[in-house]
């Protein structure tokens, strides 16, 4: 029986990042340097695709609870990453909220509220001049989702796109050769968006898909965009297995998951 899948190749896309609504021009020369002091201190992360300045974002393991005295942070949600975000520059001219967009909503284009952190919580930092933070566990986020959080003001707002279980090609290096994004997680659609973005314009590569036993294997040189769609007729869930192999024997994969295993990832069972 032939497999329902299939590698779609495209042209390199370049994404532009999303118009942002200016905040008052009057926000305090506080606010400003602080912003400017948090993206020095840490560089945009790999997960991260777009993030306002005053915003950090920490990959909260184990190491980092016990240094920063987050007692019991293993008691929640154990076995699942966490990342903890800060709001460090809070637009003036409250009412305040929080908001999330993300892939699995009924209308995705749309930012459904967050009952965490409170409107009382923001207003309370922003009045004390200290940020508003929150603890964000991955369960129940979907492998390769791109969500966003904003935090909003009655005419202002700040905002993070990125993966919170991100799926990337990476060097041992840890330089990322490749990013997966979850386009669709519908049962017998699944659909990947696939970005070959850490390689040289003459850097050649073979990229070889295998999900459930049918291998596709293409010869590739530069950068690439293009769609997988994993899913294969007669089974209900699995990976593909997606490999980028360089000369000299440098091999580096990534697991796509798709059917099923994306149901138990968004049930919180994986």
């Amino acid at each position: 029986m032939r497999l329902k899948y299939a590698l779609y190749w495209i042209a390199l896309v370049n994404a532009g990042c999303s118009t942002k609504v200016p905040s008052h021009s009057n926000e305090s020369e506080h606010s400003s340097s602080t912003a400017q002091v948090v993206e020095q201190k840490r560089p945009l992360l790999a997960c991260v695709e777009q993030m306002d300045a005053g915003i950090e974002m920490i990959e909260a393991t184990e190491q980092w609870a016990k240094e920063n005295g987050f007692v019991g942070l293993d008691r929640m949600d154990p076995g699942f990453a966490k990342w903890y975000i800060l709001f460090h520059d809070i637009p003036d001219n409250p009412p305040y909220s929080f908001g999330q967009k993300r892939l699995l909503q009924a209308l995705p284009d749309h930012y459904y509220p967050l009952k965490h952190p409170s409107p009382k919580t923001i207003l309370e930092s922003k009045e004390s001049n200290t940020p508003v933070s929150f603890m964000l566990s991955v369960r129940g986020y979907l492998p390769g989702e791109k969500i966003t959080i904003r935090l909003s003001s009655k005419d202002a707002y700040r905002e993070v796109t990125f993966y919170p279980r991100p799926l990337h090609v990476k060097r041992n290096t840890g330089e990322v050769l490749a990013r997966a994004t979850l386009l669709c997680a519908t049962l017998g659609e699944t659909l990947y968006l696939f970005d070959v973005c850490g390689v040289g314009e003459q850097e050649k590569y073979t990229l070889t898909s295998n999900s459930g036993g049918e291998i596709l294997s293409h010869d590739w040189q530069g950068p690439l965009t293009c769609t997988i769609m994993p899913e294969v007729i007669g089974q209900m869930q699995g990976f593909a297995k997606i490999q980028m192999r360089f000369g000299a024997g440098e091999e580096h994969a990534v697991a796509l998951p798709w059917g099923y295993e994306l149901i138990q990832c968004r049930l919180g069972n994986k």
